[in-house]
């Protein structure tokens, strides 16, 4: 088993129950449960994650190149996020879950690696005929000709464009993106997927600048995320309340932070303090010292998974590795964004770190995939 990706992966679990358990004690305790109501859900999810990615690590990576795994995959995801979308249980403005009622889990989670999988096999599988098809019109030409694993993709990004899930769609329309990046089949195409992403943000930023100076508002939850971004202090006892008190939680935490357990914005001022803002908790609790520890270690996996990716020896393996590697960078840029203002607040949690089912069985799946690859590779004559 490789122990790069394997120890991050144990000592971050690790980490995140304790801040779990730190961050929603009092939650807990106000919602009249025993103090450990969350953590000990969060051991389970973890228990149930490792489990998963030991399956998966010792499954054959190709497993997932066949037919009917993909056509199984495509059609289950297909049919969940359907179905949240007419029938889904609201949190915060989006119709993103499904109540199992022991739990709810959130489909577009769980498109996270699918959609990896079906493009690092659909990249590798058809690499001759877009290096035989360069520009737009061979790369739609390709597109057209083998129509599934896009169509589904496309499906899945209106799905969440209609939930709406804007934090969903930007990572799996980024990690798509990063993936055409690195499987150099259009270098005019990733250009303009780049300039269109630059773009899309400088718009929202100033979309939203000016939104607030002209005094805009909207009944939409998800809009006044975006609209708040920018500038939350006069909405600080409303929809910015979230962003502001993340802002005194990082101030508050210093260099060396609180200590363990002596959050104050954990004690309701917080919202979502074990789960979305958790990494504020983080730097209040640990400070900036202990936010550093975590993140160098997340990165490190993140990037040797990219250095992996650079090495391996086959197309599928590279693309798969890219894509792991793509979201966990884009997950986590996502999730600290919101909490440092810099982009707008989506709902995206930190893995490993962060509480909720499908997050940590998302991660989980990814590692192991991630075991899986780097094994196949190492094998690979």
């Amino acid at each position: 088993m490789n122990l790069s990706i394997f120890l991050p992966y144990m000592v971050l679990s690790i980490i995140g129950l304790i801040m779990v358990f730190t961050a929603s004690s009092y939650r807990a305790i106000s919602e009249g449960n025993d103090v450990s109501y969350y953590v000990v859900r969060q051991l389970v999810f973890m228990g149930v994650g490792f489990v998963v990615a030991m399956l998966i690590y010792r499954l054959r990576v190709t497993v997932f190149r066949s037919q009917a795994f993909k056509k199984l995959a495509i059609a289950v995801i297909s049919l969940a996020l359907v179905f949240v979308l007419f029938f889904g249980e609201e949190i915060n403005g989006a119709k993103g879950w499904i109540d199992l009622y022991v739990i709810s889990i959130q489909p577009i989670e769980f498109a996270k690696p699918v959609l990896i999988l079906l493009l690092a096999d659909y990249f590798s599988r058809y690499q001759k005929d877009f290096g035989q098809n360069p520009g737009w019109k061979g790369f739609f030409r390709v597109l057209g000709r083998h129509p599934l694993v896009p169509g589904a993709i496309l499906l899945w990004l209106g799905i969440a464009v209609l939930l709406p899930d804007i934090g969903g769609f930007g990572l799996l329309l980024v990690i798509a993106s990063l993936m055409v990046l690195g499987s150099g089949i259009s270098s005019k195409v990733v250009k303009v997927l780049s300039g269109l992403a630059v773009a899309g943000y400088a718009v929202l930023v100033l979309g939203a600048r000016l939104a607030n100076h002209l005094g805009w508002t909207s009944d939409n939850y998800q809009v006044q995320r975006l609209l708040s971004f920018v500038n939350p202090f006069p909405e600080a006892q409303g929809i910015g309340h979230q962003l502001v008190n993340s802002y005194y939680a990082l101030k508050g935490g210093g260099l060396f932070g609180r200590g363990l357990g002596n959050s104050v914005q954990k004690l309701g001022y917080l919202p979502e303090a074990h789960n979305d803002f958790i990494m504020a908790i983080v730097g209040e609790e640990l400070g900036l010292v202990g936010l550093i520890f975590i993140l160098g270690l997340y990165f490190y996996l993140t990037l040797y998974l990219y250095y992996r990716a650079q090495k391996a020896r086959s197309v599928y393996i590279q693309m798969l590795l890219i894509g792991l590697a793509s979201y966990f960078l884009i997950q986590a840029v996502i999730n600290l964004g919101g909490v440092t203002g810099l982009l707008p607040i989506t709902g995206i949690t930190f893995p490993f770190i962060s509480y909720g089912g499908s997050s940590i069985l998302t991660s989980a799946i990814m590692v192991g995939l991630a075991l899986s690859a780097v094994r196949a590779d190492q094998n690979r004559v």
